[in-house]
């Protein structure tokens, strides 16, 4: 997903209004998709620490990515990479749980 596009997908939400990035930040939008481990970081920590709606972004990253397959730049307070590794564990506890129901109906 370009990031054009990522940009789109969250100016049309509800709570994109709260993001402390798009309220007259200083942050340019461009450092989100940074490829350096410490601009992610120091975005990472702008997220984390200024963001009345971090949860609300997460939550749709990880909506839009689970179709998309595509993660780029910092979203919720997390990395791409991150966010990718927070997919897999909700993959992997999805199945476990999905596989402790079928054991119980048995």
């Amino acid at each position: 997903m370009p990031v054009v596009d990522v940009l789109t997908s969250i100016g049309g939400k509800a709570w994109a209004a709260d993001a402390a990035c798009g309220r007259g930040s200083s942050v340019p939008h461009d450092a989100f998709f940074a490829r350096g481990l410490a601009d992610i970081a120091a975005v990472k920590r702008y997220c984390t620490s200024r963001c009345p709606v971090q949860e609300e972004c997460l939550e749709d990253a990880m909506r839009i990515e689970e179709s998309h397959r595509e993660r780029f730049g910092v979203r919720g307070g997390m990395s791409a990479r991150a966010r990718k590794q927070l997919a897999a564990q909700r993959r992997k506890a999805a199945e476990a749980e999905s596989e402790g129901e079928s054991e119980g109906e048995s």
